[in-house]
């Protein structure tokens, strides 16, 4: 039954969870601000917005997924299909964190020498977003799903993990902690 509030009260549970996600993703960069100097932000952050680059091929998946997701999940063929999308998917990530890995200093010496401190943490952050990859985002199957409820209260507590582990692994090992709290969460 479609209902006018029951949708608004969705869409209001969505933005929550997306103000939380934004949060999330730049948490630790906040805390490197407060505990380290303005030159780690930097580099943690360049380490960060590379990164990324491996996620990209499985968000692109999932989120042009997003409008026939209870098709693919009730059609054997198109799930098959996805599930071979997610294959390649994975495939282009792990090309990425290989180049990444084995170019790790040519490509952080292009924003410049200090860039290179960053090296470890460019590392850790692009395995971690593979290993998401592997594992899937279960947030955005629960969004999809229409569970977002609980995905909401999910991300309030990752959030909140994600700042006390933030605040431990900064102190003690520096960028590398934060990158580290970063893909746990």
């Amino acid at each position: 039954k479609f209902s006018f509030f029951k949708r608004l009260s969705y869409s209001l549970q969505l933005g929550i969870g997306s103000i939380i996600y934004v949060i999330l993703s730049r948490i630790d960069i906040l805390m490197i601000g407060n505990i380290m100097s303005v030159e780690d932000v930097a580099i943690y952050d360049i380490c960060v917005l590379l990164s990324f680059v491996v996620w990209f091929p499985y968000s692109a998946l999932v989120k042009s997924s997003e409008p026939i997701i209870k098709s693919i999940i009730n059609n054997r063929e198109l799930l098959k299909k996805y599930n071979f999308d997610l294959k390649i998917a994975i495939i282009i990530s792990s090309i990425i964190v290989l180049i990444f890995s084995l170019f790790t200093t040519l490509i952080l010496s292009i924003f410049g020498e200090n860039y290179n401190f960053g090296k470890e943490t460019l590392i850790i952050l692009s395995f971690g977003y593979l290993i998401i990859n592997f594992f899937a985002s279960p947030i955005e199957f629960l969004n999809m799903s229409g569970y977002v409820k609980i995905s909401v209260v999910i991300l309030i507590l990752s959030l909140i993990l994600n700042i006390i582990l933030n605040y431990i692994l900064i102190n003690t090992i520096g960028i590398e902690g934060a990158s580290i709290s970063t893909i746990t969460f």
